[in-house]
């Protein structure tokens, strides 16, 4: 394999997601904090999850897939929303 890892534990780079624990850190990021997947880091012995944190964390800290729980967030495709003749929204 050639390249950075984009894709892994069912996460791509890019995708946004919402920590909800992280059991054997012992100062862990607050369950609730929402970050970017920046990048993976896949090796034989480690295996990690590189997020962007959000400024309001006011911290970083990678996550290990197996031991950290996290949600991805979908984002919702806006709403078709018609439009009468008569400028009204429908």
């Amino acid at each position: 394999m050639t390249g950075p890892v984009q894709v892994a534990f069912g996460l791509r780079v890019g995708d946004r997601i919402v920590l909800t624990g992280m059991a054997d850190d012992p100062d862990p990021i607050e369950a609730g904090a929402t970050g970017t997947i920046t990048g993976f880091t896949v090796a034989p012995q480690i295996e990690q999850i590189v997020v962007e944190w959000d400024p309001w964390v006011g911290r970083s800290l990678m996550l290990v897939p197996g031991r950290d729980k996290w949600k991805r967030i979908i984002r919702a495709k806006p709403a078709q929303v018609g439009c009468w003749i008569d400028g009204t929204h429908g």
